[in-house]
């Protein structure tokens, strides 16, 4: 069993873990959603990791792979954005073993209680069945509902336009590719 001392010391450094892992990753959204220069970090780095799928296809699994990889990452890195964000948030609230109690025994959350917690708080359904045992966690619960309010949306709201845009290229290569087969044979059949 671990000395008081020692617990106390874990607990304020996952408290400073799970805050950087929030930060971190909001960083990667706002700078992958509001610069028009590129992605964060994280968010190249899933990327990167996402290409390798189709390279690591052969044959016609390889094509299918391809077509299917534009919206499935954009998807991938919303979700991965958000499951990050929820483990920050419950890394914050694991700091006090007692920050988050059963609202009809009065009793400490476990670590399962505290992952519900966290995911209905962050997503801001807000059950009441587990609430925040004092007015610091209270505080925390608010700025941690504020937080999943506006990624939420935010990630959404980047996805939308670009999975429109996406839509947009492959409808407009479409018509491209049913012109004609070569810029020759696009001339010859649209003379007049």
């Amino acid at each position: 069993m671990l000395s008081p001392d020692i617990k106390l010391v874990m607990d304020y450094l996952q408290l400073l873990f799970g805050m950087a892992v929030i930060l971190l990753t909001s960083a990667d959204i706002l700078f992958t959603v509001l610069f028009p220069q590129g992605a964060g970090p994280l968010t190249t780095a899933l990327t990167r990791a996402l290409s390798y799928i189709p390279r690591a296809l052969q044959g016609r699994w390889e094509s299918t792979a391809r077509r299917l990889l534009g919206g499935s990452s954009l998807v991938a890195i919303v979700i991965v954005w958000i499951a990050i964000l929820w483990w920050g948030w419950w890394l914050v609230f694991g700091a006090d073993p007692n920050g988050i109690v059963s609202s009809s025994e009065e009793t400490g959350a476990d670590s399962w209680e505290r992952l519900y917690f966290t995911g209905y708080m962050f997503f801001t359904l807000g059950l009441g069945d587990y609430v925040p045992e004092n007015n610091f966690w209270r505080v925390v619960t608010t700025i941690g509902s504020s937080c999943g309010l506006f990624f939420v949306t935010l990630s959404i709201t980047y996805l939308m336009p670009v999975l429109s845009a996406a839509i947009e290229k492959y409808q407009l290569s479409q018509l491209v590719a049913n012109l004609g087969s070569t810029p020759e044979d696009i001339l010859f059949q649209h003379w007049d």
